[in-house]
């Protein structure tokens, strides 16, 4: 089907979004048409959740215009956890289909002789209204949702996750907004959304680092680099292969710009004999290419670890342990000692306690039973699931600083602005707030404040 002939669903036109200096949204624009199965990536804080949380109408850009169609019905999947504590399972996912509970809460209230009858019906029959009990029912059972009753404070960050994405689903939307989606899930769960996903009728637009997933579900790769997207026709193996052709021959346009004003400015140094017109000509087009900018560079990463300190003979051991939560057994009569250069993985169905058991490792949380003893010299680097150890109102220097200017590294010493920059921060943005930095950002900045003690 032709591009032409598909109903357009939303056109965002030439938005623009700045953050202090930082501007992340350059006239960017992007049409989504029906059955638009789109992947969106790009680098950590290039203004990927920022682009998704303004088509939800969660904020606004700067400048710019969002035009959807008429009764566009929008679900939408944030990055964080979002659902309120003291909320049940059951209400948070049937909050996702408030619509359809209010359309059917019109029409049984209904005076027999209304004129909105027959339009009420419509409205129900197009959200599929009707069926919305049974779906929310399917949807639970499929993502192995928690207990209907019990309350979001006390779930998992995976079991949240499910929860939420149930919450975004049941509303049956004609565009599916999915930020993040496989965060906290299971293998389990990852898999049976990547299913849904390409049986999905509507529309949907996904932003996620999980390359398998998007070569899963997408028809069409979206890149949001240096502010602009760059639409590319596939999965995410198709779009690496036409990406490389577009660098490539960016690089080539550069290469032969650079060329040009090489040879112009040896022409200009040696000085024009006679001020011609065609001269004059040549000067002009030197400073128009000059002033062309040329592809944006960004930060790479060179992610590194200072050396640790030596170990006891006792690293950390677990003897005997038992954990119960909420009336649930998690952990039975579990024994291990970690010792030296031992690389574990911890894996298993979202709420089964992989997240407790690290907790009782770290010693922030008792056992039921047993014990856990941690060496003499053993000392802790941990990233939670949800990033709340970074302190949101502190500037990224003051995180990974602690008042101090360098960090030891070896036997010298490394600056905390060239140690940032090692993990992507551009040092013109090592003074902004915690709270301005994407989700990506804030893992990388928690990987950096801790890896500064070693590893």
């Amino acid at each position: 089907v032709s591009q032409s002939s598909r109903i357009t669903l939303l056109d965002a036109s030439e938005l623009k979004v700045r953050f202090n200096d930082n501007e992340v949204l350059k006239s960017a624009s992007l049409t989504i048409r029906d059955g638009d199965h789109l992947g969106m990536v790009g680098r950590n804080g290039c203004g990927k959740s920022t682009f998704l949380k303004i088509l939800a109408g969660i904020t606004h850009a700067d400048d710019g215009k969002v035009t959807p169609r008429s009764g566009l019905g929008i679900g939408y999947l944030p990055q964080g956890l979002d659902a309120s504590d003291g909320v049940s399972v059951l209400d948070t996912i049937r909050n996702g289909a408030a619509h359809s509970f209010n359309l059917l809460d019109e029409y049984e209230s209904l005076p027999a002789d209304s004129n909105r009858q027959t339009e009420l019906e419509q409205q129900i029959a197009t959200a599929d209204a009707w069926n919305i009990e049974t779906r929310i029912e399917t949807a639970m059972m499929h993502l192995n949702t928690p207990a209907a009753d019990r309350l979001m404070g006390t779930l998992s960050g995976g079991e949240k996750r499910r929860v939420t994405l149930c919450r975004a689903i049941v509303s049956n939307p004609d565009f599916l907004i999915l930020d993040e989606p496989t965060n906290h899930l299971d293998t389990d769960s990852i898999e049976w959304m990547a299913q849904y996903l390409k049986k999905f009728r509507g529309a949907f637009l996904v932003a996620t680092h999980d390359r398998y997933f998007l070569d899963e579900i997408c028809n069409h790769i979206v890149e949001l680099q240096a502010g602009r997207f760059h639409t590319h026709k596939g999965n995410y193996s198709d779009y690496l292969e036409s990406n490389l052709a577009r660098m490539e021959n960016e690089q080539a346009i550069e290469l032969k710009r650079k060329r040009f004003l090489r040879r112009e400015l040896d022409w200009i140094r040696r000085g024009p004999k006679a001020r011609t017109t065609k001269a004059k000509f040549r000067v002009d087009k030197f400073h128009s290419i000059k002033n062309t900018q040329g592809p944006d560079k960004e930060l790479s990463m060179d992610l590194i670890i200072p050396p640790p300190e030596q170990l006891a003979n006792r690293v950390v051991d677990l003897i005997n342990v038992r954990l119960e939560l909420g009336g649930r057994e998690l952990i039975e009569r579990f024994d291990f000692k970690f010792q030296a250069g031992m690389r574990i993985g911890i894996c298993g169905r979202n709420g089964l306690g992989k997240t407790s058991l690290l907790r009782i490792v770290l010693g922030q949380l008792a056992p039921t039973g047993g014990s856990q003893k941690t060496g003499v010299l053993t000392q802790f680097n941990y990233v939670d699931q949800e990033r709340v150890q970074l302190n949101p109102e502190k500037t990224l220097l003051q995180e990974v600083a602690e008042g101090a200017d360098t960090i030891p590294f070896g036997n010298g010493k490394l600056a905390i602005r060239a140690y940032l920059q090692r993990f992507g921060f551009d040092p013109k943005r090592i003074n902004m707030k915690v709270r301005s930095l994407s989700g990506g950002e804030k893992s990388r900045l928690l990987l950096a404040r801790i890896l500064k003690h070693g590893g």
